[in-house]
């Protein structure tokens, strides 16, 4: 999308930088002519090659859902019933998981690459999502309130939840269960996709309940954490940048994320995160 910018980058949190271990998490953005793929990945903490999961994951899900969503045609403005999205979305994480079976062919055993995907297809006036596992994703509509666009998928127990490696292929009804697409068709001035490294930071999330005595998850965007970075930062450095100042936005989101705030700077867990703002 020619009007909009993106700012992506995933780092190491304290825990790894301290024990020296690879960030888990990766992300990226593919822009082509007519729509954009947003795609941010988590690996799973206790697998060891899950630093190779995601950013294989990452990379296979730009070219799966590229080619699925052309063949749909639905780059060029056309409708978008949510049940065929979710049927493309199945099909397209059933690619990404027999591509990480290939590579675990190779060497690596497939849970050892265990990881979560949350995939954005931006189209001309909509946005198509879909995910599995946990993470946050929301947006911002034009009258600059801020909404989630993902459930995250939370187990029975603390930090339990569902990968993309996980057994539960063997029907759609299952699949149902775990895997979550939805349209968006609010206009927009902006959205976010993050791993749950970044949550405490950007999101709202637990509270108490305090008639039941268990904890809700409120899933919120905090606007207050969105807000300077949607409506002033981000379009002054775009601006500054198309006045060829040499700015790479990444580098700089790459530094928020590491220190922007002291909740993200004392976060343990690898943060990601992509902000895509309309500019212009």
């Amino acid at each position: 999308m020619k009007d909009w910018s993106y700012l992506y980058a995933f780092v190491q949190g304290k825990g790894h930088l301290e024990e020296n271990s690879p960030c888990q998490d990766y992300c990226n953005v593919f822009q082509h002519e007519n729509y954009t793929i947003c795609v941010v990945s988590d690996g799973a903490g206790s697998c060891e090659n899950s630093h190779i999961g995601s950013r294989n994951a990452t990379l296979s899900a730009g070219r799966h859902f590229s080619v699925l969503i052309e063949a749909q045609n639905w780059h060029k403005s056309i409708e978008v019933p949510l049940e065929e999205w979710h049927k493309i979305a199945l099909k397209g994480f059933k690619a990404i998981r027999d591509d990480l079976e290939t590579i675990s062919i190779q060497g690596y055993e497939l849970k050892s690459l265990s990881c979560t995907l949350i995939v954005t297809i931006q189209l001309k006036n909509k946005l198509l999502v879909t995910h599995i596992g946990d993470g946050r994703a929301g947006y911002c509509n034009l009258k600059d309130e801020w909404n989630a666009m993902i459930t995250p998928y939370k187990g029975s127990y603390s930090n339990e939840t569902v990968f993309i490696t996980s057994d539960i292929w063997q029907d759609e009804t299952v699949l149902n269960k775990y895997i979550e697409s939805r349209i968006i068709k609010e206009k927009i001035k902006a959205f976010c996709l993050l791993t749950d490294g970044c949550e405490n930071a950007a999101f709202e999330c637990y509270k108490m309940d305090h008639e039941a005595q268990i904890p809700i998850d409120v899933n919120r965007p905090f606007k207050d954490f969105f807000h300077e970075n949607v409506n002033v930062h981000i379009p002054n450095l775009v601006k500054a940048q198309k006045n060829q100042h040499e700015i790479d936005l990444n580098k700089i989101w790459e530094s928020f994320l590491m220190n922007g705030n002291d909740t993200l700077k004392n976060e343990n867990d690898d943060k990601t995160m992509i902000l895509a703002v309309k500019t212009s």
